[in-house]
């Protein structure tokens, strides 16, 4: 199986697991509750689901992409799963990245009042702007990896760990 097939069956495998458990909620506090759900699972499942959920979302879209889709809310687990995957350099840019996207979603989400259309595109307009200064080095070091091989990496090396 080649690298990217092993990763999607992987990560696959947790969506199943997550859509088959039932506990898909009404209101999910992100796009992707399933992220949540793997988010919860040992961290050798979430390394291989969280890994390869960012690589989908950051190719298609951008860092922002990953990050509007799951609030922020998986950011310390991915930032360990880099980790775990061999690469320290990612996960310290990453946490750069992911605290700049913390404070300025704060901004755009107060939680005392609701924003005029006009106050949220200025502070989404700003998150942009800070995304795109912290994240040259998230972007160059990105560029440089092979995400997925070192994920496949991973998993052949863990593979006795992988059961449902």
């Amino acid at each position: 199986m080649d690298d990217f097939d092993l990763c999607d069956h992987l990560w696959q495998l947790a969506v199943d697991h997550f859509y088959e458990s039932g506990e898909d909620e009404e209101e999910p506090q992100c796009n992707y509750p399933e992220s949540l759900y793997a988010a919860d699972l040992p961290d050798h499942w979430w390394t291989a689901y969280g890994v390869h959920a960012f690589e989908y979302d950051v190719l298609a879209g951008g860092i922002r992409q990953f990050l509007d889709n799951h609030n922020g809310l998986t950011n310390d687990k991915t930032s360990s799963a880099f980790r775990a995957i061999g690469h320290p350099e990612l996960a310290a840019a990453f946490d750069v990245v992911g605290g700049a996207y913390i404070a300025f979603s704060k901004a755009r989400f107060p939680e005392d009042r609701e924003l005029t259309d006009e106050e949220y595109t200025r502070a989404d307009s700003d998150l942009d702007a800070e995304l795109l200064k912290e994240g040259e080095e998230f972007e160059r070091i990105h560029k440089s990896l092979d995400l997925r091989g070192a994920l496949a990496n991973y998993i052949r090396s863990n593979l006795t760990l992988f059961t449902i």
